[in-house]
């Protein structure tokens, strides 16, 4: 059985991208985007994703607050976040929350498929934004 994805993220043509390069491995299926933090809340209610890529910035709802809401309703869901220049005390705040881990929007490549495929499989995988001299790593 694929693992199921939501992504949400502001940017419908990253989060577009994101889910093709997701689909492209067999082993993950993207059943949602949500274009911001209100309705990535909403559609992980509705959709019980195992795993949601939360981009930090969103209108309506920031992607911690969204975070911490999903991981209240849907305890068993895994949040990565994706940013593209969130700083440390955001990161901080996100794994407050509940977020298994940071990926910086620039990082992505190969890099998330493997993360997504191997938390779905159980793995317990510490990650962390690439911040140049946050201590991040």
């Amino acid at each position: 059985m694929p693992t199921r994805v939501l992504i949400a993220d502001d940017h419908v043509l990253f989060a577009e991208a994101v889910a093709a390069m997701l689909e492209s491995d067999g082993r993950i299926e993207v059943v949602g985007i949500a274009a911001n933090g209100a309705e990535a809340v909403d559609f992980a209610r509705k959709l019980e994703p195992d795993l949601v890529l939360m981009d930090i910035r969103m209108p309506l709802m920031t992607g911690i607050e969204a975070t911490d809401r999903i991981l209240a309703w849907l305890p068993q869901t895994k949040v990565i976040v994706l940013t593209a220049h969130g700083s440390p005390a955001e990161v901080e705040q996100a794994l407050l929350a509940g977020a298994h881990g940071c990926i910086t929007k620039d990082d992505l490549g190969l890099r998330l498929v493997e993360t997504v495929a191997a938390l779905s499989g159980g793995e317990r995988r510490e990650l962390a934004a690439s911040f140049a001299g946050a201590g991040l790593l």
